[in-house]
């Protein structure tokens, strides 16, 4: 492949060259590690992946947690730096998200966690279903657990 050299079999090694590799989703891990006009186009294609894409969401949280350490040593180059300030914004946005989502459950979970005690009250699972914005299934779920 292109990018990609291999020396004579004995070594069992290939050298390859992260400007040289190209332009796909294969190749957009070891692109992100590159410098320059290569990093810095891959960084693009990853936040242009859509939110909740697995992979821009594990390559977000090492680059970040790389970032972290890297500050922590004081290691930092300018360069690491600006492309840290683009993937920055991204991260926020993506642990605010995190976060709201994690809201949202734990008050789907406190609300399911109340019925068998409004069930106990004599509530009729309509009116739970009603007073906790619920499906009725998930309340009939809920009471049969």
């Amino acid at each position: 492949p292109e990018g990609v050299y291999f020396l004579p079999a004995l070594y069992r090694t290939a050298i390859i060259a992260i400007n040289q590799l190209p332009v796909t989703a294969e190749t957009l891990w070891l692109r992100l590690l590159g410098r320059g006009k290569t990093q810095d186009q891959a960084v693009g294609e990853l936040l242009e992946l859509p939110q909740g894409n697995a992979f821009r969401e594990n390559v977000l949280e090492l680059l970040i947690s790389w970032r972290v350490s890297m500050e922590i040593n004081n290691i930092l180059e300018t360069e690491d730096r600006e492309v840290f300030m683009t993937l920055s914004q991204t991260y926020q946005e993506w642990k605010e998200a995190t976060k709201q989502e994690g809201r949202q459950e734990g008050r789907q979970e406190g609300k399911l966690e109340s019925i068998p005690r409004l069930l106990a009250l004599g509530l009729s699972v309509e009116q739970i279903a009603q007073a906790l914005d619920l499906d009725l299934e998930q309340v009939r779920q809920a009471a049969r657990e």
